[in-house]
């Protein structure tokens, strides 16, 4: 059944008590808005940060006695999560004790919600498929007037029989600024860190980065991402990539200035930040004037140019992170989806250099169909780039859904335990690089790598790769190249210190762990940053 929900009116039925949930994401940036726009309608809400991301740290039990005492306390209503596949085991369980301790309607959303529906209705009551601002306008009112609730579009249910109710897919919300921007306020905000609440204001306070998305959508469908589902899911929907307007990310950010008085960047996590030029032209002129502070985005490679770099530089980007995944062309266009040449890369990077922006590039290792030759070409790649740049290499991870972990499946090089909703490899692994827990033979590329990307040169790497001492002795190059990261990591700081501009790891651990509050006690480690800043 369809019924149309305006998003800015009030409850059609009794107010309800709402608790929204989300894991490893402190800045969840769907519950921020999901909060305000129930708010709005009337409605008590209540919003839980169970732990944050750049950790290792698994649930402890004492964490999860801490939420579901919290939530039992609150008597809510309604329960939404926002699940993602590291982390469904997790919510399942939660999901069990609350439903045995309160009974509230439990709703899912979010990623693995989306992939694996009919796994999540053996805890969720609603599994969200759809966009959740108008999901869930549709279903407090339901639930505020006693109605049923397993018909609503956009959602899947369970009959009395048990039988799976596939109710079709909701269009997609095409005007983002019906949706108001996200909360900022401490009101009516838990956050669960390292086994304990922490004090909210306190802890915002504190912050001196912040993330913001202006656009839904990405233009590509990597076959590792979750774009490669959704954007096939939605076809028919409505437009896929949708941005938010200037002024409504601009007040967005101006709360976010005058709530955070220690902020030093902004983030914007749009997955690729490459916007019309008006709306572009716009935002930097206005960004400039009302907000000023540094700021860095995520942008592809085959859209960095020359005049769009110079504009946003102006405004105050300081750094572009670009997904490279691979040095070799075959691996990018045959396993990863992304058509990019080499050259390419290289030429951004280059005009990126050239302005003055720094480079944080994303690789991936650990992939099956990589040869020895493919990763040849990746280090031949890092020796060529412009030095320095910033260097994550993430640990392939199977996600449900996604064409590379059912092409993974059917070609037997991955088990099914090996899918990331059973694997939770998200919880001690996204990185990694040097690690001691690595293989001697994933060391082996990991400190050839490693080399490369603090600039030894290539024909002295090729050459050492090429001996038996360094086989033998792997695990003695790891430890000292771990010393020459952390010697970069200290020079790197230092200068961009005196020359007063922001430091990319420094800032993700600041954020990560505030003055004497530690959220956790562990960084993710997947940087593997070259000495980034030049001596002033």
């Amino acid at each position: 059944m369809n019924e149309t929900v305006a998003l800015d009116a009030r409850a059609a039925g009794r107010p309800l008590r709402i608790v929204l949930v989300a894991f490893y994401n402190y800045q969840a940036h769907a519950i921020r808005m999901f909060h305000p726009l129930l708010r709005a309608r009337g409605h008590d809400v209540h919003s839980i940060f169970f732990k944050n991301y750049f950790t290792y740290n698994v649930p402890s039990q004492k964490d999860e006695d801490l939420v579901v005492d919290l939530v039992t306390r609150l008597k809510p209503d309604l329960v939404g999560m926002s699940v993602w596949s590291t982390y469904y085991q997790l919510a399942a369980r939660l999901t069990r004790r609350i439903k045995a301790a309160v009974d509230p309607v439990v709703i899912w959303g979010g990623i693995h919600a989306q992939t694996r529906p009919e796994e999540c209705l053996a805890d969720a009551d609603l599994v969200c498929q759809s966009e959740g601002e108008a999901v869930l306008a549709e279903l407090t009112d339901r639930l505020g007037l006693g109605r049923d609730y397993r018909d609503i579009q956009g959602c899947w249910a369970k009959s009395d029989d048990g039988a799976v109710i596939r109710n079709p897919p909701r269009p997609l919300l095409q005007n983002l600024d019906l949706v108001p921007p996200a909360d900022l306020s401490s009101e009516n905000k838990y956050y669960l860190g390292f086994d304990q609440w922490r004090d909210v204001p306190a802890w915002d306070a504190e912050a001196v980065s912040y993330d913001v998305m202006a656009v839904r959508g990405c233009p590509f469908q990597c076959t590792f991402c979750i774009h490669n589902f959704t954007r096939k899911d939605a076809e028919g929907l409505g437009t896929y990539i949708r941005r938010r307007s200037v002024d409504h990310v601009l007040r967005e950010l101006r709360e976010a200035v005058a709530t955070r008085p220690k902020l030093r960047t902004i983030a914007f996590s749009d997955d690729i930040f490459a916007p019309a030029r008006p709306w572009l032209e716009e935002f930097c002129e206005r960004y400039k004037k009302e907000i000023g502070l540094p700021f860095i985005v995520f942008n592809f490679p085959g859209m960095v140019d020359d005049r769009r770099v110079a504009l946003m530089r102006d405004a105050g980007l300081w750094c572009t992170t670009l997904g490279i995944q691979s040095g070799s062309e075959r691996i990018r266009r045959e396993c990863y989806g992304r058509e990019t040449t080499t050259q390419t890369i290289l030429d951004a990077c280059r005009t990126l250099k050239r302005h003055g922006v720094g480079v944080n590039l994303d690789f991936i290792g650990d992939n099956p169909y990589e040869t020895d030759d493919d990763r040849l070409e990746t280090l031949d790649l890092l020796c060529a780039l412009p030095k320095p740049f910033y260097f994550n290499y993430f640990s392939l991870t199977y996600f449900p859904g996604v064409d590379l972990t059912e092409r993974a499946l059917k070609d037997g090089l991955i088990r099914d335990d090996e899918v990331e909703h059973v694997a939770q490899k998200g919880y001690h692994l996204w990185g990694g690089h040097l690690m001691g827990t690595r293989s001697d033979e994933q060391l082996y590329w990991d400190v050839a790598f490693g080399m490369a990307v603090h600039g030894f040169p290539r024909a002295f790497i090729r050459g050492l790769m090429k001996t038996d001492a360094f086989r033998r002795n792997i695990r003695t190059f790891a430890r000292q190249m771990r010393r020459v990261r952390t010697i970069a990591r200290a020079k790197g700081r230092l200068v961009d210190y005196v020359a007063r501009r922001p430091n990319l790891v420094y800032q993700f651990w600041a954020d990560t762990n505030r003055a004497e509050m530690p959220a956790e006690a562990v960084l993710q480690a997947n940087f593997d940053n070259s000495p980034f800043s030049q001596p002033v």
